[in-house]
């Protein structure tokens, strides 16, 4: 399914492609490695400690498939109190920094929840109700020749 994506999609002109793939080491991310022409990665994590142990599996992968890794990110990482500002860490602390560290990577980001996100994006045409991709908006957007 990832080479017919790559190879049947009408691209147009772009200069970067980000591919969303699952968590993990398993046959999508090994297929994209192979079989795509990567650059780099950016790896994305939430604050779990289960989560990071996956982290590292997939930054050991990318070092053993020579892939770079360009720098890591935390979803999730604390929601802002509407009233009072206040940090809300509901997923637990932040270990971004420490894993970049331990891993050797030089980037690292933590981003808040971010409510409005959605509604904007769906606003624009980018997800559906459900916060599922719009795939006919970017085929529209994308693909030039009909």
């Amino acid at each position: 399914a990832v080479k017919q994506f790559w190879n049947e999609t009408c691209w147009g002109d772009i200069d970067y492609l980000f591919v969303d793939m699952p968590p993990g080491t398993g046959d999508v991310p090994l297929t994209v490695f192979q079989s795509l022409p990567v650059d780099g990665i950016v790896i994305v994590t939430s604050p779990q400690e289960l989560v990071q142990m996956i982290v590292k599996k997939a930054y050991n992968m990318a070092s053993m498939m020579n892939v770079p890794v360009l720098g890591i990110i935390e979803n999730y990482s604390y929601l802002e109190c509407p009233d009072c500002g206040k940090k809300i860490k509901v997923f637990g602390e932040s270990h971004v920094d420490e894993v970049a560290q331990e891993l050797n990577v030089s980037k690292s980001y933590a981003y808040k929840v971010v409510r409005e996100l959605n509604a904007e994006m769906q606003k624009l045409g980018y997800l559906t109700v459900t916060g599922r991709v719009n795939t006919s908006f970017f085929r529209k957007k994308l693909c030039y020749s009909e």
